[in-house]
């Protein structure tokens, strides 16, 4: 099966996304207080971002990144849920469908940090 460029995991070749996912991403894309309040991305790019995302598979006990890797992909949360750890703290943050993550490496184009 074939790679996503952007972040190396797996692409799911036959995912379809229905009125219910366009939906959810939509929501996350306008939730997030980067994209949605700081940005202040408009419904038209909202709506972009729905259109050029693809479905990853991470399977269970998979790092999705790590601290300091180069940012080049902005994930939602579509099923199940992701163990988050920062740092040096070791602080956990659970991550569940709808949630994001990832934007701030990729809009400043800098390493990913606590």
């Amino acid at each position: 099966a074939d790679c996503c460029q952007a972040c190396g995991h797996q692409l799911v070749e036959s995912y379809d996304r229905t009125q219910t996912d366009r939906t959810m991403l939509f929501d996350a894309v306008r939730n997030n207080k980067v994209l949605g309040d700081v940005i202040s991305l408009t419904e038209e790019q909202c709506q972009m971002f729905v259109d050029a995302v693809h479905l990853v598979q991470v399977p269970k006990d998979t790092e999705v990144f790590q601290e300091g890797n180069k940012g080049t992909a902005f994930f939602i949360v579509q099923e199940g849920y992701l163990r988050l750890t920062r740092g040096d703290s070791g602080r956990e943050i659970k991550l569940h469908r709808g949630d994001t993550f990832g934007e701030l490496a990729l809009l400043y184009d800098e390493p990913r940090r606590e």
